[in-house]
C-alpha cells in the first residue's frame, strides 16, 4: 500500500497510475497469499507469492528507474546510479519467476533494499 498511496502523489500520471495500481496489486497478492496460509491452500499461497514478486518488482522497476532519471537531470549521480540499480532490482525479481536460479531473486531484492535503504537515509537527513 506504500507504494500506491507515495505513487500517487507524482505529479505524472504516467507514473502515478501504474505505481497506484501495481501497489494494490501487491497488496491484494498478500492478501490472496494470507488467505491460502489460513485455509491451508498451498495453490492460493503460491499464486499470491508469484503475484506479489511481479508486481513488486515492476513497481520497484517503475519507481526507481523514474527516480534514478530524476536525480541524473538534477545533476545528482549517486542517487541517479543507487536508483538505477533499484530499477535493475525490481527486473530481476520479475526475472526470478522465470529462472529457478536462486541468486537473482536475492539480488534482487538486496539491489530494491540498498536502493530504498539510501532514499530512506536522504529523506531522514532533510
Amino acid at each position: 500500500m506504500f507504494t500506491a498511496i507515495t505513487g500517487g502523489q507524482d505529479p505524472n500520471p504516467w507514473v502515478a497510475v501504474p505505481l497506484v495500481v501495481g501497489g494494490v496489486a501487491e497488496a491484494t497478492s498478500g492478501l490472496i497469499y494470507g488467505s491460502g496460509a489460513i485455509l491451508g491452500s498451498a495453490e492460493a499461497m503460491a499464486m499470491g507469492v508469484a503475484a506479489g514478486t511481479f508486481f513488486g518488482g515492476a513497481t520497484a522497476a517503475i519507481g526507481f528507474g523514474v527516480a534514478s532519471a530524476r536525480s541524473f537531470e538534477r545533476g545528482d549521480t549517486a542517487g541517479g546510479v543507487v536508483n538505477l540499480l533499484g530499477a535493475v532490482g525490481g527486473a530481476l525479481l520479475i526475472a526470478s519467476l522465470f529462472t529457478p536460479v536462486g541468486w537473482v531473486a536475492l539480488a534482487g531484492v538486496g539491489l530494491v533494499a540498498l536502493a530504498a535503504g539510501f532514499n530512506l537515509g536522504r529523506w531522514l537527513r532533510d
